[in-house]
């Protein structure tokens, strides 16, 4: 009991998150953080650690990276900690959902047995749910300190056999438009999801096939997890006007239908639940999973596209990829185009060619996509699994190649606007458009939206009253300051030097001491009940 240790727990977080508050236990009394440049925590931290006193300290270290600290712990003892941190979310025309980090929990000794997921009952987001679990079901709760809620219970095995589980709720759009508007005491905060009012013959249907290859070893996204998310695609991003099928690399490559497919919900849901077990291998069959999707395309109409979903490493030298992306064009006698997922994480390789470097297969997806015309997409340290398969598939409908919302007020104007959307340069016409700034004046709110579709202008202006929008908190500040920070702090070169000047740098720590965020120049700092110290 005498022997203490230091706690140091490093973690990652999705990228866009904004960790706001730490608090720490000690006894029965939580203490909360006080936030400072990091230069002086680490001085307070390590002066009280040498007087055996009871801090926690909390770092940024780089983009998405942190660092909790704990002192002491005896070795039979166990410690208490919360941090409070926000997390981007994903909008669809249907749904909006965000991917819970059940990875912070591996390095636990001692794994959960269960874990309870609480929402907030409210008219704004309706049918909460965990997508992969569509038969759980949110409960009534109520607790002396959250009050009237929602609560749905993970069990061990729910919690350690899904690497990916995502929190949804219905889109509560009103005529392709969300609005929340935040009142402080110096500016008026508003959150704006916008889905443009395209026609449909401005657009073209889609015909797919969806090509799963998987290689146990190479990622800690689960096959089933890939197929659930393939499934929730299918429902974000086509409609019964598209088609697609399935097919999965094993042994024999299994494809779900001869002809193609009708993407209604209907449809999509029935074939996914009755799917059989063994339908995909653990190991990579990839030549011959893509020959195939190519063989189904060329015999029913020679008119849709290859969506690939690999993490296998064994095509990726330059000769072997060369040979293969040659076999597969000459098997087309119309070009298909082939757009890829790339999920591999654990154990690749990596290639040298041409002065740069390729993880796993990139050389080969790469230049297979350039060639049939379609494109590539990575998981990556700060791109997690559902970011990169969300962006994929919007990729595959018509895109806004070019566009621009503007925001304002009847009698006022907008200002400080952050376009939230993770690929800016273009985006699919069923993503919603994401956008937080500050306003000025009295409503209506107006939203005019101008982009090129097919290579075509498109115009569309909607105006939403006050009866129309919700009321935020003041967390609408905290998600308004934190992507101002993120668009600062990310200014770093390769290596994470900062290309800030050190003005720049001391108004980046006056805001995150402001506003309570976590910057890679700032810490939260509890510290012991009734110690006093001068941190000035």
């Amino acid at each position: 009991h005498q022997d203490t240790l230091e706690i140091i727990y490093n973690f990652d977080l999705p990228k866009g998150a904004i960790v706001h508050d730490s608090w720490l236990w000690f006894n029965d009394e939580i203490i909360k953080g006080k936030i400072m440049d990091r230069w002086t925590a680490s001085q307070i931290y390590e002066e009280i650690v040498n007087r055996r006193r009871d801090p926690s300290v909390l770092y940024k270290n780089y983009d998405n990276y942190y660092e909790l600290r704990i002192f002491p712990m005896a070795g039979d003892e166990s410690r208490k900690v919360k941090i409070t941190f926000l997390l981007p979310a994903i909008w669809s025309a249907a749904n909006v959902s965000t991917t819970l980090p059940l990875y912070l929990f591996n390095n636990s000794a001692n794994p959960l047995k269960i874990l309870d997921v609480i929402t907030q009952l409210t008219s704004e987001w309706k049918n909460p749910k965990i997508a992969e679990l569509p038969n759980k079901i949110f409960e009534a709760k109520t607790y002396p300190i959250v009050g009237e809620c929602l609560q749905l219970t993970l069990d061990q095995n729910e919690i350690y056999s899904n690497s990916l589980l995502n929190f949804q709720v219905d889109a509560p759009f009103n005529n392709g438009v969300y609005l929340n508007t935040f009142e402080g005491k110096e500016d008026n905060i508003f959150q704006l999801a916008y889905l443009p009012s395209v026609p449909e013959n401005v657009t073209q249907s889609k015909k797919t096939a969806i090509l799963i290859d998987y290689e146990l070893s190479k990622s800690n996204v689960s096959a089933k997890d890939v197929i659930n998310n393939v499934k929730k695609m299918l429902l974000e991003h086509f409609s019964a006007r598209d088609s697609f099928n399935l097919i999965f690399s094993n042994t024999t490559i299994k494809r779900i239908s001869e002809k193609w497919l009708s993407a209604d919900s209907n449809s999509v849901n029935n074939i996914f639940e009755n799917l059989p077990a063994n339908i995909i291998s653990n190991y990579s069959n990839l030549p011959s999973l893509l020959a195939n999707g190519i063989e189904f395309i060329s015999n029913n109409g020679n008119d849709g596209k290859i969506v690939l979903l690999a993490n296998s490493d064994g095509v990726g030298e330059y000769k072997t990829a060369n040979a293969l992306i040659d076999d597969l064009i000459n098997m087309m006698t119309e070009t298909i185009p082939i757009n890829i997922g790339d999920y591999i994480q654990d154990n690749y390789r990596w290639y040298y060619y041409g002065n740069r470097d390729y993880k796993g297969n990139a050389y080969f997806y790469e230049n297979i996509a350039k060639l049939t015309g379609g494109n590539t997409f990575y998981v990556d340290y700060n791109i997690p699994f559902i970011t990169m398969i969300s962006d994929l598939f919007a990729s595959l409908g018509s895109l806004l190649s070019t566009y621009d919302l503007h925001t304002t007020m009847t009698d006022g104007f907008c200002y400080g606007r952050f376009d939230m959307n993770s690929n800016e340069n273009s985006i699919s016409v069923n993503t919603p458009i994401l956008q937080v700034g500050k306003y000025f004046g009295s409503f209506p709110f107006k939203a005019e939206f101008n982009g090129m579709i097919e290579g075509k202008p498109f115009s569309d202006i909607k105006e939403i009253n006050t009866e129309n929008l919700f009321h935020a908190d003041s967390i609408s500040d905290v998600i308004w300051s934190g992507k101002y920070i993120n668009t600062i702090d990310d200014e770093s070169d390769y290596y994470y030097y900062s290309n800030l000047t050190n003005q720049e740098i001391y108004d980046l720590i006056d805001i995150s001491i402001e506003k309570r965020i976590l910057t890679k120049y700032t810490a939260f700092l509890c510290l012991e009940p009734g110690f006093n110290l001068d941190i000035l």
